[in-house]
């Protein structure tokens, strides 16, 4: 196996970072992302919610390209379900909790992975079901490390709060409109054990995200954009949208926590 570079945590002085949904491998969509970043300035880290496509070497080259031209010197990639676990697993177990260098720009994060940006503490807590797995060939473009396990949530949990969680899917209660329309229509007539295995894997990160208690949560996976506050809690949800869609990136500024979206056009 080729020796990658890892990492055990970052310490990250960046005041503000850019926060992408899903990109699922779009070469020309992420050219337009980083241009957009490149708009904004002085920004050197992009925090992905996963379904970015690892494992794709060729598309790795196309994000370090477009990175640099924008002058982003790191792509912190939680993964998501869409993404090529016979090849990436292996890694990530064998960095043993280390993140995994995988480009000039790109890393992995392993779940429960943690590291700071301008002092506050971030999670990066991947995974997800895939609704449609009844479509999918198991290991070709399925794979079951896919979902959440209880190790995952023991792992995530170690080490208590943090101020921003990153996922890929959803939790129980995050207040986004958008996304729980969604899942109480289910205007894509999954069936129930689809909708069975998704639900068990919203219920394991809802754990995580209530043993954290993030004050801050952004994920991916339903592909729209919207925002939820728990006030109640005090706890807010981002949902971010897929590649070619307006919504899927944000400005996180670290000092107040606030959000602001950034739009890639053409």
């Amino acid at each position: 196996m080729r020796a990658y570079e890892t990492a055990e945590t970052f310490d990250l002085p960046d005041e503000e970072v850019i926060v992408a949904g899903d990109w699922h491998g779009d070469g020309p969509w992420v050219r337009r992302a980083f241009r957009a970043v490149k708009s904004v300035g002085g920004v050197a880290t992009v925090l992905h919610v996963g379904d970015f496509a690892l494992w794709d070497e060729g598309y790795f080259d196309v994000v370090d390209r477009a990175a640099q031209s924008a002058h982003v010197e790191r792509v912190l990639v939680t993964p998501g379900n869409h993404e090529h676990y016979g090849k990436l697993q292996p890694l990530l177990d064998a960095a043993n909790g280390r993140a995994v260098r995988l480009s000039d720009v790109v890393w992995a994060l392993p779940r429960g992975f943690r590291f700071t940006v301008n002092g506050r503490s971030v999670l990066s807590a991947g995974g997800a079901p895939s609704v449609d797995y009844a479509w999918r060939r198991p290991g070709k473009d399925w794979w079951s490390e896919e979902a959440i396990t209880d190790g995952d949530i023991s792992r995530c949990a170690t080490g208590g709060h943090a101020d921003v969680m990153i996922a890929h899917d959803t939790v129980n209660g995050s207040g986004v409109f958008e996304v729980e329309k969604l899942l109480y229509t289910n205007p894509q007539g999954w069936s129930a054990e689809a909708l069975e295995y998704a639900r068990i894997g919203r219920e394991k990160l809802t754990r995580i995200w209530d043993e954290v208690a993030p004050p801050l949560l952004f994920h991916g996976h339903y592909h729209v954009r919207g925002s939820g506050h728990r006030t109640d809690l005090g706890r807010r949800t981002e949902s971010l949208a897929m590649n070619g869609m307006p919504g899927n990136m944000v400005l996180l500024r670290f000092e107040d926590l606030s959000v602001t979206d950034v739009h890639a056009r053409d």
